[in-house]
């Protein structure tokens, strides 16, 4: 984890991880999720298939129902290179306490990030520059990522790297569907049910398919746990409630 931590923005390099949603601990419903990571803004999502493979994303906004894509390009993917069935898993340290780089949460289940933590080997794909699709979430999947690799983007009216950086939108329905134009889909891509999801080179991140075990099979995978993870100043459990639902407060009452 700590190794993923040197890829975010030097504001957060110093603050706590925070499990905010775990499949197995609050259930396997894209509802679910969404509920539970309310009000974070910084998120690191994480994805263990059926084949122990483990990948995800960072993200700059709060995840939210939207048909447009939108984000920032502080965003990225991430893989593991070896899968949680051939890597350290059997260490003996691995289960030696907590970091302190935790929030500590309830319930002593070792989580995917957690076990990630042992491992150094980790390819980080950063946004690209080549399209603004970032994230997007609907009613039927959460995804991050799209575009061909294989098509120019010819759009005269594309937003400049500095735009994107700041802040992006896209209304683009028909995109957001396909998570590309072309051939291209998404970087990854959770259906709403948390059982099977999709990953597919694209142009937003510049990745490979983020399931080797799946690259022959149009990158379908099957699901094992999915962890949303946000990033808090806070050392307690209660600090960091308390902070987020004071600035979710302040931002739904804010007056435009």
């Amino acid at each position: 984890m700590e190794t993923l931590q040197n890829f975010l923005p030097i504001s957060l390099s110093e603050q706590n991880f925070w499990l905010k949603y775990s499949l197995v601990r609050d259930g396997d419903t894209l509802h679910t999720l969404l509920r539970h990571a309310r009000g974070s803004k910084n998120t690191l999502l994480a994805v263990e298939t059926t084949g122990g493979e483990v990948f995800g994303s960072y993200t700059s906004e709060p995840w939210r129902k939207t048909w447009g894509y939108y984000g920032t390009g502080e965003s990225f993917l991430w893989r593991l290179r070896q899968s949680r069935e051939t890597s350290c898993s059997d260490d003996s340290s691995s289960s030696s306490g907590e970091s302190s780089s935790h929030v500590k949460n309830r319930g002593g289940t070792i989580s995917v990030l957690e076990q990630a933590k042992m491992e150094s080997e980790v390819d980080v794909y950063p946004w690209t520059g080549e399209n603004e699709m970032i994230q997007v979430c609907t009613t039927d999947r959460i995804a991050v990522g799209g575009g061909s690799l294989n098509v120019a983007d010819s759009n005269p009216n594309k937003k400049s790297k500095h735009d994107i950086m700041h802040n992006v939108g896209d209304d683009n329905d028909t995109a957001a569907e396909k998570g590309a134009s072309g051939d291209g889909g998404f970087g990854f891509a959770l259906e709403a049910d948390m059982l099977h999801g999709t990953s597919s080179p694209c142009a937003t991140f510049g990745n490979p398919c983020l399931s080797r075990l799946h690259d022959n099979s149009g990158g379908v995978f099957e699901i094992v746990n999915v962890e949303v993870w946000t990033l808090t100043p806070c050392t307690t459990l209660e600090m960091a409630q308390k902070m987020e639902m004071s600035r979710l407060f302040l931002e739904e009452n804010r007056v435009s």
